[in-house]
């Protein structure tokens, strides 16, 4: 039995190379670190993500039931409250299966695909393309990218989540970023705070985290 120090894996064979990354095995040693460590949550790490809950939820509450006032005293017959509910839902949708889950990546993609769906329908049904365009997405964008400069604050793994937050917040100040250059914004205040939020959450992310970024690219990749 071998061991790959890359992997982080036992290898059962002859060889001198790994099957996967194709490093040097070496001798199993029973005292060797693992090359990911895990750590277990500590009470002030749990008490700080159950405030955080409830704050949430008392925000999302607040806003449901404000802007369903709001909607039933001005303009009853459009119903636009219920693109507000549901992104709400496909906020903590995001934030609970697909961000901080341990699930599969195709279980997490098949739910995006199914909760994003259901947010265009109702765009649809509403004839509301222009707000979808104008209003919903940027709010989501903002709400994300709040969201997950909070979890990187007070998250122990913070350095292995560098890298996938990243990416998170360039596609959607991008999004944005093609929405004011084609036009098809066209109130557009909303689109440009997301994308001035997300490229100063980014180059926060770049400039406190680039050494996390860049040894979980090595680590990933075995580079």
């Amino acid at each position: 039995m071998k061991r790959c120090k890359y992997c982080n894996a036992d290898v059962d064979t002859e060889k001198s190379f790994c099957p996967v990354c194709f490093n040097h095995l070496e001798a199993k040693n029973e005292q060797s670190d693992c090359l990911y460590t895990l750590r277990t949550k500590n009470e002030t790490t749990v008490k700080t993500g159950a405030f955080l809950t409830k704050l949430f939820l008392f925000i999302s509450i607040v806003t449901i039931v404000v802007c369903t006032t709001i909607n039933l005293m001005t303009t009853p017959s459009v119903g636009w409250f219920w693109l507000v509910i549901w992104g709400i839902i496909y906020l903590w949708v995001l934030v609970a299966h697909t961000i901080l889950s341990k699930r599969s990546a195709f279980r997490k993609i098949v739910l995006q695909v199914v909760t994003i769906v259901v947010l265009l329908y109702f765009a649809e049904k509403l004839s509301l393309r222009l707000w979808l365009v104008s209003y919903v997405y940027p709010g989501i964008g903002l709400c994300v990218a709040v969201v997950l400069s909070m979890i990187s604050f007070i998250s122990e793994k913070r350095s292995q989540l560098c890298l996938g937050f990243s990416l998170v917040i360039f596609l959607l100040g991008a999004g944005s970023l093609v929405l004011l250059l084609s036009g098809w914004d066209k109130f557009a205040l909303l689109n440009k705070i997301n994308l001035i939020t997300c490229a100063v959450v980014l180059l926060g992310y770049i400039m406190f985290g680039f050494s996390s970024m860049k040894n979980e690219i090595i680590k990933k990749w075995h580079l």
